[in-house]
């Protein structure tokens, strides 16, 4: 009697431990398509500096401390103009959707009040639609920075410097002799110190010249997203219930073995258990977006919701559709 009553406490103690689903998450990176539709036949791009009147480095900066403002003589309209655009060519290059035709072309500002005015006929002037199709025309930066700090618990004192930069941006076609986009955009930045005194506080914050290039170069890879697919960090859950197969799969995956944790799980995908079979079918879904696969990833998707409605599966869906739209797009960009 003690002996049957030994082995049937056994038996529950594994059936729920079994039936114990745990989530577990992946993060990689997918393509996204730009924001704005670039026509597909722009390939070959020129990066236009037209900031700087002939005179360079001939504005100085504003900046805020502690709730007064100030302004700094110091000229470093060429240092923020070059780093956005150093942003920017160093995210195009991320994905095959441009080349780049050369180093920066700088076409000096005749006057401040032409800042925001096309400039289309200088730009054919000076670039040929045998040499590129595309122009990207930096038109304007101008930036802020403000440091503040406060007192806080235990007397540690809080530091923060914030430092914004303003750019506008046009891009040409100059195949068809016309602009395809216009953008405008603030980005801002954020930089924390903390100690008990200012000055150890501040010590963590970078320097002035090098806060505004920073904000700089976040100024022209924001811009890359508009006009470039670029790659985003998603994250997915898959699933597990300690189960020899689904437990193997997952150990594959966090080792970043996703054949293996395929290979695993799909084993599992005409188990007698729904439940279990419903599971081994959302994770093949999972493997097959990780592995770059959207079509076996729908597939495997639509299978697992077939067998049994899993509680991850809507949200799942909603992602996966999504992916699935901009693919279209994607090949819409790259003129497929």
């Amino acid at each position: 009697m003690l002996r049957k009553s030994y082995i049937l406490i056994v038996f529950v103690v594994a059936i729920i431990a079994t039936s114990c689903v745990t989530t577990h998450k992946v993060d990689f990176e997918v393509m996204w398509p730009a924001k704005a539709q670039i026509p597909p036949h722009i390939r070959h791009l020129t990066l236009v500096n037209n900031t700087l009147l002939k005179q360079s480095d001939s504005m100085g900066t504003f900046y805020g401390f502690q709730d007064k403002l100030y302004y700094d003589t110091t000229r470093i309209d060429t240092m923020l103009s070059m780093s956005a655009l150093d942003g920017l060519a160093a995210k195009l290059t991320e994905t095959d959707r441009y080349t780049l035709s050369s180093n920066p072309v700088i076409v000096p500002l005749k006057d401040t009040s032409e800042m925001r005015k096309p400039m289309l006929p200088e730009v054919l002037g000076l670039i040929t639609p045998d040499e590129t199709e595309g122009v990207v025309v930096l038109e304007s930066i101008s930036t802020y920075d403000q440091v503040d700090y406060y007192y806080g618990f235990n007397d540690v004192v809080n530091a923060q410097l914030t430092v914004l930069a303003a750019s506008a941006w046009r891009m040409y076609d100059l195949t068809e002799k016309r602009i395809v986009d216009r953008w405008v955009y603030i980005d801002t930045l954020r930089f924390y110190g903390d100690g008990y005194t200012v000055n150890s506080a501040l010590n963590p914050l970078p320097g002035r010249y090098e806060s505004l290039r920073r904000v700089a170069l976040a100024a022209g890879e924001r811009y890359s997203m508009q006009i470039s697919p670029f790659w985003l960090s998603v994250s997915r859950l898959y699933l597990s219930d300690k189960s020899g197969g689904m437990e193997k799969g997952r150990l594959a995956a966090e080792a970043d073995q996703w054949e293996t944790a395929s290979a695993e799980w799909q084993k599992l995908t005409e188990n007698k258990s729904n439940r279990r079979a419903a599971m081994a079918c959302f994770n093949m879904a999972v493997a097959s977006e990780v592995l770059g696969n959207l079509v076996m990833a729908r597939y495997w998707l639509d299978k697992s919701v077939a067998i049994k409605q899993l509680p991850q599966a809507a949200r799942y869906n909603a992602a996966l559709k999504i992916r699935e739209k901009n693919l279209e797009v994607l090949k819409r960009q790259f003129g497929e």
